[in-house]
Formats: structure tokens, C-alpha cells, sequence
């Protein structure tokens, strides 16, 4: 295993650390831990490039094959949905 010191950290960060390793029960030593496994891990496993998405849309088809979708209805709504508007009202004065 290897240290890290890590210089001139804000204080508000060390306190949202020392917050965040109290709610979840570990040390701040522990949380950081976590914290950078999380990061690193997150960004080892999120898609980065369209043959990573096909790969990924590939994975989950191939989950979801065995599920038998011939019989499957999906119902139209009968309601309108109306368009948000993104000018300001006419507002009285």
C-alpha cells in the first residue's frame, strides 16, 4: 500500500470529509479511502467512446434475451401534454 499527503486542503473540505466519514461510520483516513476508490473505479468503468456504448447496449440486450417481449402492450396515454413556454407572461400591472 502506499501514503499520500495531500497539502493545503481546504477547510471546508476536511470538514465535509470528517461529516461524511461520520455518517457512513469510518475514520477520515477510511472515507478518503473510499472516496478516491469511488472516483477511480467510476471513471474505469463509465463508457468513454461510442464503441464502449455499443459494447454496453450489446451487454444489456443480451441480459434482457431470455425475457419473452411478443406479448407485451404498452398503452397510449390519452392525454395531452402541452408545451412549456419559455416566454415570460404577460404580467398585470
Amino acid at each position: 500500500m502506499t501514503s499520500i499527503l495531500v497539502r493545503n486542503l481546504e477547510e471546508d473540505v476536511k470538514l465535509g470529509i470528517k461529516e461524511r466519514a461520520r455518517r457512513n461510520g469510518r475514520s477520515m483516513e477510511a472515507e478518503v479511502r473510499a472516496i478516491l476508490a469511488a472516483a477511480v473505479l467510476s471513471s474505469q468503468t463509465s463508457p468513454q467512446s461510442e464503441d464502449d456504448l455499443a459494447m454496453l447496449g450489446a451487454r444489456i440486450r443480451a441480459r434482457f434475451a431470455h425475457i419473452d417481449t411478443e406479448g407485451l402492450v404498452f398503452p397510449r396515454s390519452t392525454e395531452l401534454v402541452s408545451g412549456a413556454s419559455i416566454f415570460e407572461e404577460d404580467s398585470p400591472e
